[in-house]
């Protein structure tokens, strides 16, 4: 009875809207940490601004806080510890320094958008035959695609199994590959994981990797990688998608084949597609933030993250993707592959 007497006394006495708002729910202090990504001067502008952008919207949300201060710390480990201790209530971490370091009450909140070709479909038919129609858009990450030339005998008969399903462990274990870096998200390390969905059994000694085909070329550029898989001086490749939207390579093509092949589309097939792997997550201090308090932060975030002109562009976020636990198991299996 009670509420609706002060309900109707805001409506008979016609008072300032604000007069009836929600309470609102004060903060004293919000800390924002980053690994260091941009140059000083960058730092503090975008530091600035994005204090702001924060206060104004969160306030429209029921929220009013004190003092907003955005920190960068050395590296991701050292992130992670002081979310764990509390002095920084959320931060923008790599999920991999988020899995290697994570705690009980440090949980990943959104993953960051960046501009990247969007796949509708990981079917084979599709990223073959629909690739060049596949636009830039903001995406959670990116994916990374295993490569053959279906030039030579080898490339033509892996593509023909792969479309059909019947790809064995024997008919790639031997074959020349070409890979990048050990710590290669896309070049080495999720193609691991391919591999051992592919054809594996788990992990310890049923698991197969990079590390377990005979013949693998690492540490190799992605110039390299591609001239080496157009000449058939490689007969697997692993790189992001889509390298093959790099028109530079049909010169190469064009001086290899002459008019035998159109462009990198035509010459160069897809046999595998890795899952996906996340870019940059937000992560929070579940003891320092409530549940309200945590959907008000995102929302901010995917609010901020929405106009083209938005400070996060300064450091290549187009937006904020809300995720959990659950979206980082591949890459979570991936780790283990790689645990000792």
């Amino acid at each position: 009875m009670k509420k609706i007497l002060v309900l109707l006394t805001c409506l008979i006495m016609m008072i300032p809207v604000s007069g009836c708002r929600q309470k609102v729910t004060e903060i004293d202090r919000l800390v924002i940490g980053f690994t260091p990504k941009t140059s000083s001067s960058e730092i503090q502008e975008f530091s600035r601004e994005l204090q702001n952008s924060i206060r104004e919207q969160i306030h429209e949300l029921g929220f009013e806080i004190g003092t907003i201060d955005i920190v960068f710390t050395t590296s991701n480990l050292d992130l992670i510890d002081q979310i764990e201790k509390g002095n920084i209530d959320l931060g923008l971490v790599s999920p991999m320094g988020y899995l290697d370091n994570k705690e009980s009450h440090v949980k990943p909140l959104a993953v960051t958008l960046t501009l990247d070709n969007v796949l509708e479909s990981t079917d084979l038919s599709y990223v073959n035959d629909r690739a060049m129609e596949i636009q830039a858009e903001k995406a959670p990450g990116y994916y990374s695609f295993i490569y053959v030339n279906i030039a030579s005998a080898t490339g033509r008969d892996l593509y023909d199994k792969a479309l059909k399903d019947t790809m064995k462990w024997d008919d790639v274990k031997d074959l020349r590959w070409c890979v990048g870096s050990p710590a290669s998200l896309d070049t080495y390390m999720y193609p691991s994981l391919w591999l051992n969905q592919k054809f594996g059994r788990g992990f310890g000694n049923s698991r197969r990797t990079v590390r377990d085909l005979s013949n693998a070329e690492s540490h190799l550029g992605y110039f390299d990688m591609m001239s080496r898989l157009i000449n058939q001086e490689c007969d697997v490749m692993c790189r992001y998608a889509d390298m093959r939207k790099e028109v530079r390579f049909d010169e190469v093509i064009f001086s290899r084949y002459g008019s035998q092949y159109d462009d990198m589309y035509d010459l160069i097939r897809v046999i595998g597609v890795t899952p996906l792997i996340y870019n940059d997550i937000v992560v929070f201090n579940s003891k320092n933030i409530s549940a309200p308090y945590q959907k008000a932060l995102l929302t901010v975030l995917q609010v901020i993250g929405e106009p083209d002109d938005s400070i996060l562009r300064r450091i290549n976020i187009y937006g904020f993707q809300e995720i959990s636990e659950k979206d980082l198991k591949d890459m979570q299996d991936m780790l283990n592959l790689f645990d000792k």
